[in-house]
């Protein structure tokens, strides 16, 4: 299969599996559309073309992509200046991580993060990884920060992410041995699952039996 292909199979998937679910769940007019692409900005390009011109009831539009080598680089670089350009940064940000430099991955996902709109229903998804990041940081006060973050993403009912940020609070909090707080988390994320949703969530499905081990204990 030509890569190209992967850049429409991906949208498809998306639509099918994530965006067009909860977009229902919360009775939605418009579905939001996430494309993922790798080494094809021209084909990027004219899809973003299509989707304005021949697509409706579209809502948000977003774009996560990464590339292979410095001559795609400038490809995407050269529609840098629309409202993808947040989005460049949080591969960016992978790249520095991959070279073990975690301050500077940090400092480039705050630099996306205030970019990016307000309304974005990815916001709190790169909240999560940048504090996933900070979690890994050698720094106890940039580990704190990230607890003290995670725990806003937990709490927020409108965040489409919440199950990720709630798993993952959860599983610092079962490392460091506070049991009674991880408890707690998990079970918040298990029975919100329990309502009738059309996209169950994998990371309740992950901390269901932990949970139940816990109680029975």
């Amino acid at each position: 299969m030509r890569k190209g292909n992967y850049l429409f199979i991906g949208v498809i998937l998306c639509l099918s599996i994530y965006v067009i679910p909860r977009a229902l769940q919360v009775k939605c007019k418009k579905a939001d559309l996430i494309i993922f692409s790798f080494d094809r900005p021209l084909q990027l390009y004219a899809l973003l073309e299509s989707v304005e011109q021949y697509f409706s009831n579209v809502g948000n539009t977003q774009v996560i992509y990464r590339y292979s080598n410095g001559e795609f680089q400038h490809g995407y670089d050269q529609h840098s200046g629309s409202y993808l350009a947040p989005y460049y940064l949080s591969f960016q940000a992978d790249g520095l991580l991959k070279q073990g430099k975690k301050n500077e991955a940090i400092g480039v996902m705050d630099e996306m993060i205030q970019h990016m709109p307000v309304s974005s229903p990815l916001l709190p998804l790169f909240k999560t990884k940048r504090a996933l990041i900070k979690l890994d940081s050698d720094d106890e006060a940039i580990q704190q920060e990230a607890v003290q973050e995670l725990e806003v993403l937990a709490k927020d009912s409108d965040n489409q992410f919440q199950d990720l940020a709630q798993f993952y609070l959860g599983r610092y909090y079962w490392s460091n041995d506070q049991i009674v707080e991880a408890k707690q988390v998990w079970q918040q994320l298990v029975d919100e699952q329990r309502k009738q949703r059309l996209a169950p969530s994998p990371w309740a499905e992950e901390v269901k039996n932990v949970v139940e081990t816990i109680i029975a204990t």
